[in-house]
């Protein structure tokens, strides 16, 4: 998933869009409590126009969300939930890219009514104050103007109800090859590590992707398909789905391509190169989980797989980065995190930053933006360069 990915504009913009203040809903009462809703501004499309738009709001409390909701809506195209781990402007924005490595997806879907249910007791928490995003990819296919006000619902349950939170676990590879003028298919097996009740799929490739596939077996040559969907770029949806995955079942993850280029792709952040991860939302499982994600593929220094590499050289730099810290002791200075805080048995850590870097640059001297392979290649992070794991691909 690179850092930006700008897709473009097919239309003209041929008419203005309202750009006040998104609404959220105000503190709940009574049967309200359990509700949350975050709505666009009316807006008006010209026939043929589409327009990526974002608002934002903060959470009015903590929202621990187990359910979401959006209706049939004309304009959408796609819709794309996430909270932000590095903060977006206030206002209403033009927003013509496909995901942001500070947007850490809720829900995400295609045209029409969906929902998204997660088990009892289950949810994905949000913290008071946190900024939350709305994504509307609007088209008006019509030949007429259309005038719209798009809403997400999601439906939340109360702290003492909460047995566990939900967490992406992702599958997929570095080692990617895509031949030209061809079409291909890369494949990646892993034996799964702690049991898992998985109840959503988000399926992510480039351009070149057509399909993918997950298989499940008690060993390498009992492989019963799981998964699989016709995959669309533009597209991209958290489908529900549920499936359990059992400690010591073998499981293949198959991302098909159809290149007709003259060009052999390879991995890569550019929405022209390529990647080959399936994400599923799993209770059971453990953030930032890397295990079943192969980075052989990437090169660079630092250590082997994991959230960091070998640290013992590593110094603070001018923002931070890089200092000495442990799990929750609150060492590092404000905006930032102890990597320990993030994963992994060691209370010993050094700060990094979460979510807000595009560039190396961002990330001040002796440190790297990149994309750790245990968040699927979907979060950018600044780390202090002997630190920086080879399955963490720099974006620039």
């Amino acid at each position: 998933m690179s850092s930006i990915r700008t897709l473009g504009l097919l239309a003209a913009s041929l008419a203005t869009l309202a750009c006040s203040d998104s609404t959220a809903d105000p503190e709940p009462t009574g049967s309200d409590a359990n509700r949350f809703v975050m709505a666009s501004d009316e807006f008006t499309l010209a026939p043929g126009e589409e327009r990526y738009i974002c608002y934002t709001t903060k959470a009015p409390r903590e929202l621990n969300m187990n359910r979401f909701h959006i209706d049939n809506f004309s304009s959408v195209h796609h819709m794309f939930f996430a909270r932000t781990l590095a903060p977006e402007q206030d206002e209403p924005f033009e927003c013509d890219v496909l995901f942001k490595p500070n947007w850490l997806p809720l829900f995400t879907t295609g045209a029409g009514e969906a929902d998204l249910n997660l088990p009892e007791g289950a949810a994905l928490p949000v913290a008071e104050g946190e900024q939350l995003l709305m994504q509307l990819h609007l088209l008006n296919s019509t030949n007429e103007p259309m005038t719209e006000t798009v809403q997400i619902e999601a439906q939340t349950i109360d702290r003492s109800d909460l047995q566990e939170e939900a967490v992406l676990f992702p599958f997929g590879t570095t080692i990617l090859e895509v031949p030209p003028k061809t079409e291909s298919a890369i494949t990646h097996d892993c034996v799964i590590h702690r049991d898992m009740d998985v109840f959503a799929a988000f399926a992510h490739m480039h351009v070149l992707g057509n399909r993918m596939t997950f298989e499940i077996g008690d060993d390498a040559d009992s492989m019963k398909q799981a998964y699989s969907i016709d995959y669309d770029f533009d597209n991209q949806i958290i489908e529900p789905t549920k499936f359990k995955l059992k400690k010591g079942q073998h499981t293949r993850t198959t991302c098909n391509y159809k290149n007709t280029t003259d060009q052999t792709v390879r991995y890569g952040e550019g929405t022209y190169d390529e990647m080959c991860f399936f994400s599923v939302f799993v209770t059971g499982g453990q953030a930032l989980d890397g295990e079943c994600v192969d980075t052989s593929g990437l090169g660079g220094s630092g250590g082997s797989s994991g959230t960091v590499g070998d640290c013992s050289k590593a110094t603070e730099n001018e923002i931070g980065i890089g200092a000495p810290c442990t799990k929750d002791g609150g060492e590092c200075q404000t905006g930032l995190s102890c990597s320990s805080s993030l994963g992994g048995d060691s209370d010993d850590g050094v700060c990094i930053s979460v979510g807000q870097c595009a560039s190396s640059s961002d990330c001040g001297s002796g440190a790297t933006c990149c994309a750790p392979a245990q968040s699927g290649g979907a979060i950018n992070i600044c780390i202090a360069d002997p630190c920086r794991p080879k399955d963490c691909a720099p974006v620039d």
